[in-house]
């Protein structure tokens, strides 16, 4: 048992470190947040119907019918799926040793982005899709793989990874990612004997299930399961007119992808004798060093709020930026040339985090610290890790290896840290809205009302001091009252409900307010903390929220008063 144990102790280890850094939010494990309620009350198999993927509403109605916490002990042990198929996986021709891909698996565990993975249950398919994903990488790469020159010692391999990618394209920014193990097959497999184009062919015959799968799933999805009704046009690709920081980024990560490729073929014509190393080494290890630094930048300006979160990621990305042009300077000095498998390594990771955020982009979407935005930010931390990996592996160059490893094991403490962090901000959002809804339930005013205006005076206290959405008010007042008489807004909302926006709404009983009769008067409830109020003060259970219900005579005369 202690040979087994002591055989796996990096994968045991990251097992833990994932149960440390995302366990918490079991401390909330009922907890509900924006699309949960609209999962957890409305009509779950026809919403993911219309979003054009039916197959996961059977599992979101047998997980609710278990508990909501169901949804969160998914999400961790996927999550740990994910950081030992990431360390299985960097141990297969990329020339990486154990303490290498130990602190790159940790890094994608740890790394404060796509936090509310821990908060919803709408997104476990994510972390799901995405723990399938590194599975059938990992699959694909470890053993029977062969030079394309010898005969293929396993054909079921391909065959089980082609369906398990199949399977992982559920969650759509997968489909692109795909280009990263198929090029790790290639580098596996590729023989300068055969030459390129026929090893490119030979590539073809031998993994077409593989090349296969994304094509397949496309066409699948986009002829037979198109977003319907209300998600008609989901996550359609955008214009390039109007300019904005989408299509911006979009463009800037489109140049990062050429220049990573670039970069990679001069590696390996290099490495051929196409080019000399010395003329090679300097540019190119410059050209990755900004590389990174861009990513860090990307990471600043593109994050929003969370700034605790933006700066655990982005100074360790500009010192590494920094230590990689140190290392070539001292590295050229000492030895004459910089180490080579630097460059490859972070043209690496400056294409995967191209790739992995491409996706989002070209739909409109930015990858950010706001409210659940991280969302967009599921295959952000593979990028990062390996960048943030080789930033602080230049130190070896530089003649300082053990120092290098205490900064990383210092990145991951704090960046674990930081997880934990916002994963506990998510349990102090949950305990607050557990005494909202605790306190509606004593107020008539609330009960006999049909129009209910909200006005959240402690928005400190929420995850991201997001904002709350108006379905999350009606799934508060339906746990309060058990029926849906009454539609929540918020002040902004107001006008909506006066020019009948949600009068004869389609979809009311989706958002919990199927039984709402239209009026002219309401009430406002304001939302305040008490002044000791605190983060802290709320995980531990503390009483902090009071409501301050006022009648509202004429909605129409009220909105009017808002806008002024």
């Amino acid at each position: 048992m202690r040979r087994v144990v002591a055989g796996h102790l990096p994968e045991l280890t990251l097992i833990l470190l994932t149960v440390v850094a995302w366990g918490g939010i079991l401390l909330a494990a009922d907890s509900l947040f924006w699309d949960d309620w609209v999962l957890a009350n409305g009509d779950t198999l026809s919403m993911t119907r219309d979003l054009g993927i039916p197959w996961i509403g059977p599992y979101i109605v047998a997980f609710f019918a278990i508990g909501p916490w169901m949804f969160k002990a998914v999400m961790i042990a996927a999550t740990a799926v994910t950081a030992v198929a990431t360390y299985r996986i960097g141990g297969h021709g990329l020339g990486l040793d154990r303490t290498a891909r130990w602190f790159i698996a940790a890094l994608v565990t740890v790394l404060p982005l796509n936090v509310a993975r821990a908060a919803l249950a709408s997104l476990s398919f994510y972390t799901i899709s995405l723990a399938v994903f590194m599975i059938a990488w990992a699959v694909l790469v470890s053993g029977g793989v062969r030079p394309l020159t010898e005969r293929n010692a396993s054909w079921w391999r391909p065959v089980l990874a082609a369906l398990l990618f199949f399977a992982s394209f559920t969650t759509a920014s997968l489909l692109p990612f795909v280009a990263l193990p198929v090029l790790h097959l290639a580098v596996l497999t590729f023989t300068r004997a055969a030459g390129f184009w026929r090893s490119v062919l030979r590539f073809v015959v031998r993994y077409w299930v593989v090349l296969a799968a994304p094509v397949a799933f496309w066409v699948v999805r986009t002829v037979f399961f198109k977003p319907t009704a209300l998600y008609d046009g989901y996550n359609s690709f955008l214009s390039l007119r109007p300019v904005t920081p989408a299509v911006i980024a979009a463009l800037l990560l489109g140049a990062a992808i050429l220049g990573a490729v670039l970069v990679l073929v001069m590696t390996a014509l290099t490495r051929r004798g196409g080019l000399p190393d010395g003329r090679f080494a300097a540019p190119a290890t410059v050209a990755c060093a900004l590389g990174v630094a861009a990513v860090g930048a990307f990471i600043w300006f593109s994050g929003g709020q969370g700034i605790t979160l933006r700066l655990t990621i982005a100074i360790p990305l500009a010192v590494s930026a920094v230590i990689v042009i140190v290392a070539l300077v001292v590295g050229r000095t000492r030895s004459g040339e910089s180490s080579p498998p630097l460059v490859p390594l972070l043209a690496v990771g400056i294409l995967t985090f191209a790739v992995g955020t491409l996706p989002y982009l070209l739909v409109g979407k930015i990858p950010a610290f706001v409210g659940w935005d991280s969302r967009h930010q599921l295959l952000m931390p593979f990028g990062i890790a390996v960048l943030l990996y080789g930033g602080y592996r230049a130190l070896a160059i530089a003649g300082r290896p053990r120092l290098g490893r205490v900064i990383l094991g210092v990145v991951v403490a704090v960046a674990t840290i930081a997880t934990i962090g916002a994963t506990l901000h998510l349990v102090a959002d949950w305990r607050k809205q557990s005494q909202i809804i605790a306190a509606l339930a004593t107020e008539p005013l609330v009960q006999q009302a049909g129009t209910v205006i909200f006005v959240d005076r402690s928005a400190e206290l929420n995850f991201s001091a997001r904002e709350y959405s108006w379905y999350e008010y009606n799934g508060w007042m339906l746990t309060a009252f058990g029926d849906e008489t009454r539609i929540g807004v918020p002040r902004a909302q107001v006008a909506d409900v006066v020019d009948g926006e949600f009068t004869d709404f389609p979809y009311a009983e989706r958002y919990g307010f199927a039984d709402w009769t239209p009026t002219r008067d309401g009430v406002q409830v304001e939302i305040r903390s008490s002044e000791e109020a605190s983060v802290m003060g709320l995980i531990f259970g503390g009483t902090t929220i009071e409501l301050v219900v006022t009648p509202v005579a004429d909605l129409a005369d009220y909105e009017a008063g808002s806008a002024d």
